[in-house]
């Protein structure tokens, strides 16, 4: 964002942002205290989690909680969620998987280095991606099924775009088989 419309932004706003990283802050206090208690339950659940599902963290958790923080119903982190809820083996082949829909991206938009409309595309999915990822560090953006829904649909449309559109490796193939059939006939003759 440009600074020149931080003027035009309401004091609400402004005031939001200002209030990052200040331990004063609510907001930021309660989520300090919330991660602090998600990694201490972790000590005892980092092999396999404690299951899937608000219920499970709502009745772990407060065993967990530091004062004030009782009530959190998840841990405010998406890879913090994960791990709590699936363990560490559930946090690596999330990475893994994010690792490969990500490379899969980029890989797309190397072979089609001369494609706008692919370049665009494919670098609108990965921006959405790479924005929830990010949002996932300070909120576990999956708490609501729709945002949850929505992130596997862009890695599933990232992903399906670029099986579709290879065109460079695609073309290679062809150019490859096409010399390669060019050259049997002159070893072999031409059939006809």
């Amino acid at each position: 964002m440009s600074p020149v419309w931080v003027p035009l932004l309401p004091d609400n706003v402004i005031g939001r942002f200002t209030s990052i990283g200040n331990l004063a802050d609510s907001s930021t206090y309660y989520r300090l205290f919330t991660w602090k208690g998600a990694f201490k339950m972790l000590k005892d659940y980092y092999p396999g989690g404690i299951g899937v599902g608000d219920s499970a963290f709502a009745q772990i958790y407060p065993l967990y909680s530091y004062v004030g923080t009782e009530a959190t119903v998840h841990s405010h982190n998406l890879y913090l969620e994960i791990v709590v809820e699936l363990g560490v083996m559930g946090l690596l082949v999330f990475a893994i998987i994010a690792f490969m829909i990500i490379q899969r991206g980029f890989g797309c938009i190397k072979y089609n280095s001369n494609d706008k409309f692919t370049i665009g595309s494919m670098s609108a999915a990965m921006s959405g991606l790479v924005a929830a990822f990010v949002h996932g560090m300070f909120d576990h953006i999956w708490y609501n099924y729709r945002v949850f829904f929505m992130f596997w649909v862009v890695a599933a449309i990232l992903c399906a775009f670029a099986n579709v559109y290879p065109k460079k490796r695609t073309e290679m193939v062809l150019d490859r088989d096409v010399n390669k059939e060019a050259s049997l006939d002159i070893i072999f003759g031409d059939a006809n």
